[in-house]
């Protein structure tokens, strides 16, 4: 008996599929959720009543924008947005994810980043 490896989506079939997501509120949660490669409970600020864990997400000041420059002295710099989480194992570790601002690069950057500040 052979194993079979798993059939994954192509990164453009899952683009496409959050794409189609409605309400705008849930499309950029899925958004972020991609881009960070986050799991589902870190971008979470609050926990529901019964919720006996701790809320990591966001707060409104875990994301903010830095210039970037690749090789030191070089001329070339980006504009990127660093999110900070918080991971839902390993004790709440932080973990920094940068991301290019320019839409050429990443078109969901910045809906994230302005969902992630709201």
């Amino acid at each position: 008996m052979s194993v079979r490896e798993p059939r994954l989506p192509s990164v453009g079939l899952v683009r496409e599929r959050i794409e189609g997501i409605h309400p705008s509120e849930v499309r950029v949660l899925f958004q972020g959720l991609y881009l960070l490669g986050a799991r589902t409970s870190e971008p979470v600020s609050e926990a529901s009543p019964g919720d006996t864990t701790t809320a990591r997400g966001s707060r409104g000041t875990d994301a903010y924008e830095v210039t970037y420059c690749p090789i030191p002295g070089s001329k070339e710099v980006y504009d990127v947005v660093v999110f900070r989480l918080f991971t839902a194992k390993h004790k709440g570790n932080e973990r920094l994810v940068a991301i290019p601002l320019d839409e050429r690069f990443e078109p969901w950057t910045k809906p994230v980043y302005e969902h992630w500040k709201a």
